[in-house]
């Protein structure tokens, strides 16, 4: 008396239905708008890898172009790989077309290729880009495939 038989088929049926409205809730959530809090956060983080690496000169950067409109190079500041708008030093962007040439050329290596990017980044100049993620500019001298720090002087 008020009580429902212990049928196999119907726990089934239960536990489906509560694993899909479990899912349901879950990427209800992780879909939801980012939190101010996490970008700021980011931001700090980008800005702080930028100044610890003032003194740097030759950045290693990837290739990591992500599913939205934002720019497609990362660089690895203090550890920290900073999203990237390159900023090339004259105004018809040939060095920055052919980096980005290099690296179409190569996207689909793995592990992917790393690129050696000589200028500075600007932690003046952090930016929002179309998806609220925070892209830092970076004023790019020149690119190398090898490390410039491994490569050997040339005699004079």
């Amino acid at each position: 008396m008020g009580h429902l038989p212990f049928h196999p088929l119907l726990c089934h049926r239960l536990t489906r239905l509560g694993l899909i409205a479990l899912a349901a809730c879950l990427l209800g959530c992780a879909a939801g708008p980012p939190q101010l809090e996490r970008v700021e956060g980011r931001e700090a983080q980008m800005v702080a890898a930028a100044e610890a690496s003032a003194k740097v000169k030759s950045f290693q950067a990837r290739y990591n172009p992500p599913a939205c409109p934002c720019p497609g190079f990362e660089a690895n500041m203090a550890g920290v790989w900073v999203r990237i708008e390159l900023v090339g030093p004259n105004r018809d962007g040939g060095m920055i077309r052919k980096l980005e040439k290099a690296a179409l050329e190569t996207a689909l290596l793995d592990p992917p290729r790393i690129f050696y990017l000589t200028g500075e980044p600007d932690p003046n100049s952090v930016f929002a880009c179309a998806t609220g993620f925070p892209v830092m500019v970076f004023q790019l001298k020149r690119f190398s495939l090898m490390n410039p720090e491994s490569t050997p002087e040339k005699a004079p």
